[in-house]
């Protein structure tokens, strides 16, 4: 097996509009820690996977395809083999999925981000490509984190974002790491569930967040290494730990959160890499198909409500949506990217182009049971949130979330979630 890595800083250095929370409309003030977007090709003899993950919210679908169209054109690589995937961080900046919360002036800083982005990217693919190329071994292992809780409280109002110990979280952490022919450790690639917001949203402050400080960490213990975080299942789960220390501002606050939960997940990605590891043979496959999922009731009335909003983002998208409808120009359905890169025939990486759900991770690695799967959201794109069939029941901020700011009429139909299961199992 050969491999290859790359990584560039995608921090501007101007003032940008950020991600991550609808109501906070100011441009930063600063930089935590510095962005990147990282390249990782893998070529076992027959064929190629270029994994690009990026340090931000998430990118929308027509930025990735015109990524992997540029790629394929550039290096004869096909887009059901380049996974471009976002960290989730809701620390960075606002990248073009955001136009419909933005007015036409706001969006040009927006664009004006997303074309050095693009220049960053494509000079990071450049240098993974057409640099050293070495021949390495690969192993993999699976152990657990406890850096997140499940998020939906029930209340006697019904579901709130909040805390709920006991509700269900998907623990699995995947390790692979990367070895040249010296045994020597060049990429460690780690992928585990979690919402990146150890920031608090009033901190107007650049960074990939907790994992960007895992990958810190990681590399202090493997310096020739480059570590790669991919964002699994976390469409419920947020950070189990959030401290408030004595006299201490908001951004100190938050950069003792971000370094804590990054420092616990380094920890636990370090023991699986200690002891938990086991040697592959690569052979690589890959599979990447559109689904359509169906719309269930339109919510007009709840729409209309909207409209009186005290927060024009989104009274704004209310009036917006209600204008779709009315033309008829409001979406029907749902289209969906799903894909997978297996490794080999026992272990895969699953993804989608959306938040997916904890429940919905465990039920795919239930349907897959003969190896390592791990499944993630915000790849190649991002569609909103996939709630499950309970969810779509018992409401709360991820079920409405799908229709109420991403552009739909009207919540999923209830068997929305089966058919990514049923996808996944096959």
């Amino acid at each position: 097996m050969k491999f290859s890595t790359a990584k560039e800083c995608i921090t501007p250095h101007w003032p940008v509009k950020m991600a991550g929370y609808l109501n906070r409309t100011e441009s930063c003030e600063g930089v935590l820690q510095d962005m990147f977007v990282k390249a990782l090709l893998l070529n076992d003899g027959k064929n190629r996977v270029l994994i690009i993950s990026f340090d931000l919210c998430m990118v929308d679908r027509a930025f990735s395809d015109e990524i992997k169209l540029w790629v394929n054109k550039k290096y004869g690589i096909f887009e059901k083999d380049i996974l471009i995937h976002a960290i989730h961080t809701h620390s960075g900046p606002a990248t073009s999925h955001m136009k419909r919360y933005t007015d036409p002036e706001r969006f040009k800083e927006i664009q004006r981000y997303m074309e050095f982005l693009k220049k960053r990217v494509t000079t990071c693919i450049d240098s993974c490509l057409n640099g050293l190329v070495q021949e390495g071994t690969m192993e993999v292992g699976m152990g657990e984190t406890f850096i997140a809780v499940n998020r939906r409280q029930k209340t006697k109002e019904g579901i709130s974002l909040g805390v709920n110990p006991s509700g269900r979280v998907d623990r699995s952490l995947f390790v692979a790491k990367l070895m040249n022919e010296q045994n020597k450790v060049k990429a460690v690639l780690f992928c585990c569930s979690c919402h990146p917001i150890a920031m608090s949203g009033s901190v107007l402050h650049l960074s990939p967040d907790y994992p960007g400080a895992a990958c810190i960490e990681i590399e202090k213990s493997y310096p020739e290494a480059m570590a790669i975080f991919l964002q699994g299942a976390c469409g419920n789960l947020n950070v189990a730990v959030k401290m408030r220390g004595k006299d201490l501002d908001e951004i100190t606050s938050s950069a003792q959160n971000v370094l804590f939960i990054g420092r616990v997940l380094a920890n636990d990605v370090k023991n699986v890499l200690r002891c938990g590891m086991k040697k592959i043979d690569v052979s690589l496959h890959t599979k990447l198909e559109k689904i359509t999922l169906p719309l269930g009731e339109t919510r007009l009335d709840d729409i209309r409500e909207q409209t009186n909003s005290k927060q024009k983002v989104f009274s704004d998208y209310a009036l917006w949506l209600l204008d779709k409808i009315e033309k008829g120009t409001a979406p029907k359905e749902c289209e969906l990217l799903l894909g997978v890169i297996s490794f080999n025939e026992s272990v895969r990486l699953a993804f989608a182009e959306a938040e997916v759900m904890t429940e919905t991770a465990e039920s795919v690695r239930e349907r897959f049971s003969g190896g390592m799967t791990m499944l993630m959201g915000y790849s190649n794109g991002c569609v909103g949130y996939i709630p499950t069939t309970e969810m779509l029941c018992d409401g709360g901020y991820e079920a409405d979330n799908f229709w109420k700011k991403v552009g739909y009429p009207g919540p999923l139909a209830d068997n929305a979630e089966q058919m990514l299961i049923d996808y996944f199992g096959e």
